[in-house]
């Protein structure tokens, strides 16, 4: 049973809370068992579209369908591959080399 928050982006938790200055927010869970689990978003800043955490191995859903993780890191990993495939899907294609995206 995870720690229940209306907005766990953007609400505080009076326990442990960590939002990131970047364009990822983090936000840390509790539950039961005390173990610290993490969710991630990453708000793109052209668009302004918000990509939430979702999959990967160690992600565990919690009642409100977000998806929580045992790191930070795994967290931001699991944003990032759902903005990759929402760019990737929509033909934005890395020119990593050249240092922009083609579209």
């Amino acid at each position: 049973l995870m720690v229940q928050i209306h907005d766990p982006f953007f609400q505080t938790n009076q326990r442990r809370s960590h939002v990131s200055s970047s364009v990822f927010h983090v936000k840390t869970l509790i539950d039961n068992r005390n173990q610290i689990w993490y969710t991630a978003a990453w708000i793109c800043p052209h668009e302004k579209t918000i990509f939430y955490a979702a999959g990967g191995p160690t992600g565990r859903s919690n009642s409100q369908n977000f998806v929580l993780y045992p790191s930070v890191e795994e967290a931001k990993l699991a944003v990032t591959g759902v903005v990759l495939n929402s760019f990737y899907s929509r033909g934005m294609i890395g020119a990593w080399a050249n240092g922009y995206i083609t579209v």
